[in-house]
């Protein structure tokens, strides 16, 4: 896995950076099977193993993760591992897409143009907020 931290020491991992704190896996539905058994691993044992070094390292890690797959799906298909599946505390935050959600568009559009800070300027005016379900961005 490549690291979100461009300034990190190549030689430390996500879990042993995320020490004493939490660590957010984004897609996990996405994680190639090699890769299941290591997190597994590193869940079940609390330690992560350095390539060349003997010791293991001790991790106290909370993980939080998201996908967009259904989980139960690729567990019956094998396309996920049971055990990771059913051991973190599941707590299902289910948001439907925004093409089941229109009226919402102008308000995302505007609330993207304000973090923006104006660097896109030439973006399309949000609608004022009729809500309009047609109204395509």
């Amino acid at each position: 896995m490549r690291s979100p931290f461009p300034t990190a020491p190549s030689d430390r991992v996500q879990f042993e950076l995320a020490h004493d704190s939490t660590l957010f896996l984004d897609e996990i539905g996405e994680l190639p099977t090699e890769v299941q058994v290591k997190l597994r691993r590193v869940l079940g044992n609390r330690t992560i193993e350095r390539l060349g070094n003997p010791r293991p390292i001790p991790v106290d890690v909370r993980i939080m993760v998201a996908t967009h797959r259904d989980l139960a799906g690729a567990v019956r298909t094998r396309r996920f591992r049971a055990d990771l599946c059913y051991r973190p505390t599941v707590f299902p935050i289910p948001v439907p897409s925004v093409r089941d959600r229109r009226e919402g568009i102008p308000l995302f559009v505007r609330g993207f143009r304000e973090e923006s800070h104006g660097h896109w300027s030439s973006c399309a005016q949000a609608p004022p907020g009729d809500g309009h379900p047609d109204w395509r961005v």
